[in-house]
């Protein structure tokens, strides 16, 4: 009577448990996670570009700034260069202005280039902003 009770089991079919498989899970996972990784590699290349277009941003204000200088002191400026620093927004830039002559008597160039950091940079260094203007010589 024994073997009885448990011959039930023998006759009823095994039945399909619903899931997913071990392999099904584990290249849904590799998907997520290659997913996953370039969000990631493309979110920090963002933030990078954020910051350099806020660089410029803050660059070509200091650049401004400078122009009008010489547009403010009215007066007629040598040929050569200048350079100075300024503080903005906790950091430090360095302003190069080179003014040059032009093929018109009354008019001066002056090419201000903005660096980033307030150390010299070398004369072959690339300016983060560059801003062109022309001075007018004032009425005598």
């Amino acid at each position: 009577m024994a073997l009885d009770q448990f011959s039930h089991f023998k006759r009823r079919k095994c039945r399909k448990v619903a899931g997913f498989t071990l392999l099904e899970i584990l290249v849904a996972l590799a998907i997520f996670a290659l997913a996953a990784s370039v969000l990631l590699v493309t979110d920090g290349r963002a933030i990078r570009q954020t910051a350099r277009v806020q660089d410029k941003v803050m660059a070509s204000w200091l650049a401004d700034l400078e122009l009008n200088k010489y547009y403010v002191e009215n007066a007629w400026p040598d040929p050569g260069k200048r350079s100075s620093t300024a503080s903005l927004s906790g950091r430090e830039w360095y302003l190069r202005s080179i003014v040059s002559v032009t093929s018109q008597d009354g008019l001066r160039r002056v090419e201000i280039g903005v660096f980033p950091g307030g150390a010299t940079p070398s004369d072959k260094a690339v300016p983060l902003y560059r801003l062109t203007g022309y001075v007018r010589r004032p009425p005598e």
